[in-house]
């Protein structure tokens, strides 16, 4: 599904999977949905000469007025020209998707009406303000025809865009938008690729359903090379239209980068995430004096730059707004010192390699709710951290399995409360005494003798024995099924028979420590001794980040992982571990570009996916070879895993 609404980068990104929408899903409701639109719709005096212009104007294809498109402005069904457009159509009962030249391209286009529309600011603003607002009017308007979709969304506006991507803004009024839509994004559990093409196109805030073989999509040329890079060329061409910087300052800024742009290189030319290398405070202004400080950073902590760097004047600093990782904290930071220290040093955007099986959780702690698994190859954005999760508090116990009688500790309790045992409705043998046929003492048999620590069940409540000032039960041997009458309680007050506070059973799986040193796994239904009472003790939290899968076929879009020894530290420049073979595509029958030797340099492109041929468990990745510039895929792993 492709969304319109500002395209560059358009080759950076992989074309996604898309649906075939059926003519009447796209049209359901047409005819009220016309009516109300039509309903609103009053002729205007300037209506005749409007059309007239309109008419003329076929820079876009549309037949409609660009209303200072090159200048950062656009069309909008609430201007004029759209509503002369729109009445001509009615009168020759012509009505097709509002005048558009491809009215099937398009399942709708966003409506706001014209309160709303005045109700913007003037000034440069009020573009972006409009665009982001009929982006969120799409997305709950119409929650059912975006819902655990995938698609890419154009918007012709820069700053829109750009609020969009970062999910920030330094305009307050476009922040708040666009948290909203990323809100109902995530709500809706929709994946979008946002994308910029130019507003003479005319094409914001329409759901296209052609996809790749939408006109706009053709038109792009030759922008997106086949190796799935952005030519730097176009991408100088895009600044140079899009951004006011000089041809000199881009070409310093483009110094370095080869002809042809991955998705990770352009996101390393556009994103700027720094280290710290030397502890320096987190303040709420650019000013030093008179700022309080929020916190340091520690050595090592990682954060995103969020705007240009700017010199503090009264002291000479070189300052920059930044977003520390770790917990979020959005504040104003020392990049260099007025002496020349560097106290944060420029680093690639982080990303981890699963080398395994990754649980996703909701939340960061070990106890959340899982919410998938990022498979071994997986790559993953990081969106947040890696910080400690709460140190918390649990219970453990030492005690005895009576299945092997290992000797050992147990975690009895976590941090969530969540108990790994419970007590065992049983009676416990605790001295010798006989089990007999009979209440009365007296007048009994004895059947057998119970053994100190047998477990029995109660058959019936305790009885008193007033004559001999003993308490006796009926109960039933666990070991042998065998019934009879025992003495709980002497005249002397002695306990023979008293209720079980040691004997657990296994409720769910839990690790066994012994005393030798050993680990072995406790399975539900086994029955555990407690030796001791169980004890609290403090757990210290482990180290998580929150993630997103870079792959297409990935299963979970994002969570929180644990950063231990199933996942390591990842760059998009690697080197070939072993010879290898370079194939045009990902078939194993694939032709060969040429053969990789191991050591060999080379640029990954996209993040590893699976290929069809091999029933989905193999991993192919598309790389470029430094040495040369040629493109390919090979197998992410050798044969033997590794």
């Amino acid at each position: 599904m492709f969304v319109v609404g500002t395209s560059f980068p358009c080759g950076v990104f992989p074309q996604q999977s898309f649906e075939v929408i059926p003519l009447q899903r796209l049209f359901e409701n047409v005819d009220s949905h016309n009516k109300s639109i039509q309903g609103s719709i009053r002729p205007g005096p300037h209506d005749d000469f409007l059309l007239e212009q309109s008419t003329k104007d076929f820079a876009s294809g549309k037949q409609r007025v660009i209303d200072n498109a090159d200048h950062g402005g656009r069309a909008s069904s609430a201007r004029s020209a759209s509503a002369a457009e729109v009445s001509h159509l009615l009168e020759e009962d012509q009505w097709e998707g509002g005048g558009e030249d491809w009215p099937d391209a398009y399942p709708f286009v966003a409506q706001i009406d014209r309160h709303t529309y005045d109700a913007f600011l003037p000034g440069e603003v009020k573009v972006a303000q409009l665009e982001l607002s009929m982006v969120l009017f799409a997305l709950t308007a119409r929650a059912s025809t975006f819902r655990s979709r995938r698609g890419t969304w154009y918007i012709d506006n820069v700053a829109a865009l750009m609020a969009l991507i970062r999910g920030r803004s330094d305009s307050p009024d476009l922040e708040r938008l666009v948290h909203l839509i990323h809100v109902a994004l995530f709500s809706l559990q929709v994946w979008v690729y946002w994308e910029w093409v130019p507003s003479k196109s005319n094409w914001s805030d329409s759901i296209s359903r052609l996809d790749a073989s939408d006109p706009w999509a053709a038109s792009r040329g030759d922008d997106a090379a086949e190796d799935g890079t952005i030519t730097l060329a176009s991408f100088r061409t895009f600044l140079l239209n899009s951004v006011r910087m000089g041809e000199a300052e881009l070409e310093l800024a483009l110094q370095g980068f080869e002809a042809n742009l991955t998705r990770f290189a352009l996101l390393d030319l556009v994103e700027e995430y720094r280290t710290c290398v030397k502890e320096v405070a987190v303040t709420p202004a650019l000013e030093v004096k008179g700022s309080t400080a929020m916190r340091k950073l520690e050595l090592e902590e990682t954060v995103e730059v969020l705007g240009q760097h700017s010199t503090e004047e009264a002291a000479g600093l070189l300052r920059s707004r930044c977003r520390a990782l770790r917990d979020n904290l959005e504040g104003w930071v020392t990049l260099n010192g007025n002496q020349g220290t560097a106290f944060l040093k420029r680093i690639s955007k982080p990303y981890y390699f699963c080398k395994a099986e990754t649980p996703l959780m909701e939340s960061c702690a070990s106890t959340a709710k899982p919410l998938g698994t990022a498979r071994h190859g997986e790559l993953l954005e990081v969106l947040e951290g890696p910080r400690l999760e709460k140190t918390a508090e649990v219970s453990k116990a030492k005690g005895k399995a009576i299945k092997d009688a290992k000797v050992g500790s147990v975690l009895f309790k976590d941090e969530s409360g969540k108990c790994f045992f419970e007590l065992l409705d049983v009676l416990l043998c605790k001295g010798c005494v006989a089990l007999t046929d009979n209440f009365d003492i007296g007048a009994c048999k004895a059947i057998r003798k119970l053994e100190v620590g047998e477990k029995l069940q109660a058959l019936e409540e305790p009885r008193e024995d007033a004559k001999r000032h003993l308490v006796r039960m009926k109960v039933k041997a666990l070991s042998d099924g065998k019934e009879g009458w025992a003495t709980s309680q002497g005249n002397q007050g002695t306990m023979y028979v008293a209720e079980n506070n040691r004997h657990y059973t296994c409720t769910h799986s839990v690790d066994l420590e012994t005393t030798a040193g050993e680990v072995r796994r406790l399975e539900p239904g086994e029955h555990f001794e407690l030796l001791s009472d169980p004890t609290t003790e403090s757990r210290q939290g482990k180290l998580f980040a929150r993630g997103r899968c870079l792959s297409s076929s990935a299963q979970v879009g994002e969570g929180w992982f644990a950063v231990d020894e199933a996942v390591q530290p990842w760059i998009h420049r690697q080197k070939c571990a072993k010879d290898a073979t370079l194939r045009t595509s990902m078939d194993a029958d694939a032709e060969v570009v040429r053969e990789l030797a191991a050591g060999e340099d080379v640029e990954i492109c996209q993040a590893p996916e699976p290929y069809a041929s091999s029933g989905g468990g193999a991993l192919m990745v598309r790389v470029r070879a430094k040495k040369d510039g040629v493109a390919g895929f090979l197998p992410l792993f050798g044969e033997d895993g590794q």
